[in-house]
């Protein structure tokens, strides 16, 4: 009968179970027939169990990827490079080696046995998408092995070891086919610079490289290196045609190397010459020397086609530059001209040239110019600059797929439209629309399922800092790419049951330090958040809600408290119950043991359904070596400081406000928030190999309140926990302190954080990690009076809490999926002695989905 016929597993099934030689051993007998059959109908009726079984199976059978080696054929298990007795590890060495053992992880090579099951065995089909995330086995080759040895024999001499030597070995296991070999090195001594000399005719070269030869790659006592021949040459030619030699080559600069041999004391010192030859002509002719040249004039093309006649053309000259164009310029000269660094009679320089690139590009408005150099013959240089504008108008709109602390997964899109231009100073217009809906994650404690909101901003982009008066207009250089962005927006949320609508305004400032760091400087950052929905607060802070009710149960038989109560469950009515019990409670319990128990929670509904009003200065400073957090050698260091509130608190006694019964200014009803934050944060990624990498992060942040508030608004606090955090936990689920899940969101204004990430690849796109995280919140310098939730220095450093497990990551190539399983290793809200490992378990675990790394 057909295997198929018996009803226990799908075809694909099948293969796996014949690739891994298990098909004789299930149905071997009658009984483990019997019993699978059982384990099919019960047990393993769904599909993703029957694959984890099978691979669980073929992992212990065959995994090693040793079982289908050809006869007189080894697996390449290891390549070691030694010097003498120690190992060398230098990455740059190890890439030389053109083949690399297939990849393991514990002695198993996963991907070689994906790559060797995928073979289609007997009358089944060929599994290609197998073969496809597997890898091929890797065999010994002396081919290969010499290829590597005069590799490493070239890479060292390149380093001044010019009678580098270099031997291989290959030890054979006795009993696996499998082969590892073994590079010794002989190096010997490495050539020393000994003398140095530079020789050209050329009078204007020798003065200019003597104007910077303390600059030289090349040092008297050093050892001979190709890389630093190579940079000689490289900072010669850009110092050459920085200085006016627009003609000058690379080519003209070379090196040669004399050794003394009758010395044989001596035979590893050697005298160096820089050769800066004469231009080479065409056969036969003499190329004239070169020179400096300067600008004779500089002309722009605005909007022009560059192979039509340029005829009929209006002009006007700005600052020595001639701008020709038709009908109108569409730009104000000085724009232009200011992301220009050329002008007539100035030497001519290749770094100014490209700054002209940057700053042009910088402008946002206009296409990649074109800029030529075109020699005369009066000795000068024609310089001519074709501009081309961008369209008008443009259209944008983007579909992602999101994921946040709340958010479980959604859906964002927006849609916009941006206007180039449109006061001739090169500034952008545009007005975006955007929305997104998602499905509230199961850590969010409320009945409602999906979260949505909509909003749409309008921003203006100016290539300049703006600054009123003209004040700023020449601060900040334009190789640093400042920009300025006044921008409104409005938002409307449904997220978790309170909703809010959210208006925007502010003016800020952004410029370049270097190539990846960047200043960013608010002004003014004002943020009007309104609750639209402040009565549901009972209905979605469910866990306030229990402890209030729990305390109002003690005085449900009292006449005067009846009406809060329903009838029927016995519970506060929200919301006019639970409010009005808490009112009364207030009013008339004064001293009462649990009013200040019910006075906390009324303090907590009051901040967290009130407006908040926040108007901040703030400042950033982001210094990294890349802006791709996916690179293994990412690096990134920020600093932050933000003042909210200072301008306001000045302004209230001059408008004539005065303060309410809380003892605060308001504007409008809405008392303002008045704070002052910082926040420090620092990553870095190593490489160990092309796919294991370690990442690490460390955080501090702290917003302390002051003068016209006792406390920070909620959506400027802190919380701990989730899948960008500390993955042990639910968002908003750790903290602050000791406590233990204290309120349905909990957030402090105070919070340190650290974590450690071991990266590997798995099979393809699928990648692994195994982590460490620790952190936590706590309340500092507020009016939180729960001492558990306080921070009280050092002490409360033995209050992080740490997590660690493992994730995996699919890569789709322009996102990564992933999914981590953390462990609680030290809970925090446990009680002392019961904090370290006694909720490490499945129980209490917590499995976060991500959209992309979390540093």
């Amino acid at each position: 009968m057909p295997l198929n016929d018996k009803g226990l597993f799908s075809p694909s099934i099948l293969f796996l179970m014949q690739r891994f030689d298990l098909l004789d051993l299930v149905f071997s007998n009658h009984t483990n027939s019997v019993i699978l059959n059982a384990m099919n109908t019960h047990c393993l009726k769904g599909l993703p169990t029957k694959v984890t079984l099978i691979f669980i199976l073929g992992m212990l059978i065959g995994c090693s990827g040793l079982k289908n080696i050809p006869e007189g054929r080894f697996l390449l298990d290891e390549q070691t490079i030694l010097i003498g007795n120690k190992k060398i590890r230098n990455d740059s060495v190890l890439a030389l080696l053109s083949t690399k053992p297939n990849s393991q992880i514990a002695g198993i090579r996963p991907k070689l046995w994906l790559y060797q099951i995928s073979r289609a065995p007997r009358d089944l089909q060929d599994q290609p998408w197998l073969r496809k995330i597997g890898q091929a086995p890797i065999y010994y080759s002396s081919q290969e092995t010499a290829r590597n040895r005069l590799k490493m024999v070239d890479f060292y001499q390149s380093k001044g070891y010019f009678n580098a030597k270099i031997k291989d070995t290959v030890v054979f296991h006795p009993k696996k086919p499998l082969a590892e070999v073994k590079y010794l090195l002989d190096l010997g001594n490495p050539y020393i610079i000994d003398e140095f000399s530079v020789k050209t005719d050329n009078t204007l070269l020798d003065s200019l490289y003597i104007a910077a030869q303390e600059h030289s790659h090349i040092k008297v006592g050093h050892i001979v290196s190709v890389e630093d021949l190579t940079r000689e040459r490289t900072r010669l030619t850009q110092w050459f045609k920085n200085n006016g030699v627009f003609q000058f080559q690379e080519s003209a600069l070379s090196f040669t190397i004399r050794r003394d041999t009758t010395n044989q004391g001596l035979d590893n010192r050697v005298q160096l010459d820089l050769n800066i030859n004469a231009p080479r002509g065409p056969a036969g002719t003499v190329a004239a020397p070169f020179k400096r040249e300067q600008w004779e004039k500089i002309d722009v093309f605005v909007g022009l086609d560059a192979r039509n006649p340029e005829t009929a053309l209006d002009s006007l000259t700005y600052e020595g530059i001639t701008f020709f164009y038709r009908g109108k310029l569409g730009y104000q000269p000085q724009v232009l001209a200011r992301a220009i660094p050329l002008s007539p009679g100035q030497w001519y320089s290749e770094e100014k040239r490209n700054q002209t690139y940057r700053w042009i590009n910088n402008l946002g408005t206009l296409r990649a110019p074109r800029i030529a150099a075109e020699p005369q013959d009066d000795g000068m240089l024609y310089g001519r600059i074709d501009l081309v504008p961008k369209d008008r108008y443009a259209t944008e709109l983007n579909l992602d797929l999101t994921h946040n602390n709340i958010q479980r997964l959604g859906i964002a899109f927006s849609a916009g439209v941006s206007a180039l231009n449109i006061s001739k100073r090169s500034d952008i217009l545009r007005i975006n629309t955007r929305g997104s809906i998602g499905l509230l994650g199961d850590a969010v404690g409320t009945d409602q399922k999906y979260t949505s909101e909509y909003g749409v901003d309008i921003s203006l982009t100016r290539p300049e800092l703006w600054v009123p008066f003209g004040l700023g207009k020449n601060l900040i250089n334009q190789d640093k790419a400042p920009k300025t962005s006044v921008v409104l927006g409005r938002s409307i949320q449904n997220n978790i049951g309170l909703d809010r609508q959210t208006l925007n305004a502010s003016l800020g400032y952004q410029w370049n330090a270097q190539t990846y760091s960047r200043h960013t400087f608010n002004l003014i950052d004002v943020q009007y958040v309104r609750n639209l929905n402040p009565d549901r607060f009972f209905n979605v802070y469910q866990n306030s809600f229990d402890q209030l009710n729990e305390l109002a149960q003690l005085w449900r038989d009292d006449p005067s408290y009846t009406k809060y109560f329903d009838s029927l469950t016995s519970q506060l009515i929200i919301p006019s119950g639970a409010q009005g019990f808490i009112d009364d409670f207030l009013t008339n319990q004064l001293l009462s043991d649990q009013y200040q128990e019910v006075l906390l929670i009324e303090e907590r509904r009051k901040r967290l359904t009130e407006n908040n009003l926040i108007s901040s200065t703030q400042w950033s400073y982001t210094n990294g070596i890349s802006n791709n957090l996916n690179d293994p050698q990412f690096a990134q260091f920020r600093i932050l400081f933000e003042s909210a509130g200072g301008l306001l608190s000045l302004a209230a006694p001059l408008v004539g406000l005065e303060k309410n019964e809380d003892g605060v200014y308001s504007y409008a009803k809405v008392p303002f928030a008045q704070y002052v934050k910082t926040e420090l944060s620092w990553i870095k990624h190593w490489p160990l190999a092309p796919t294991q990498s370690i990442a690490f992060r460390v955080f501090g942040g702290a917003a302390i309140p002051y003068g016209n508030a006792s406390n920070i608004p909620f959506t400027r606090s802190y919380f701990a926990g989730g899948s960008n955090d500390n993955r042990a936990w639910n968002a908003y689920a750790l903290g602050p302190g000791t406590t233990s899940n204290l309120n349905d969101f909990n957030e402090a204004n105070f919070k340190l954080a650290a974590n450690l990430e071991y990266r590997f690849g798995l099979a393809g796109p699928f990648l692994g990690a195994l982590f460490i995280d620790a952190g936590n919140i706590w309340n500092l310098l507020d009016d939180t009076p729960n001492r558990e939730a306080q921070f009280k220095g050092l002490a409360s450093l033995g209050d992080l809490a740490v997590g660690t497990g493992g994730g995996l990551r699919y890569d789709f190539g322009y996102f990564l999926f992933r999914i981590d399983w953390g462990f609680k290793a030290h809970n925090p809200g446990n009680t002392t002695g019961n904090r370290w490992f006694k909720s490490m378990n499945f129980a209490n675990s917590v499995i976060n989905i991500g959209i992309n790394y979390p540093f």
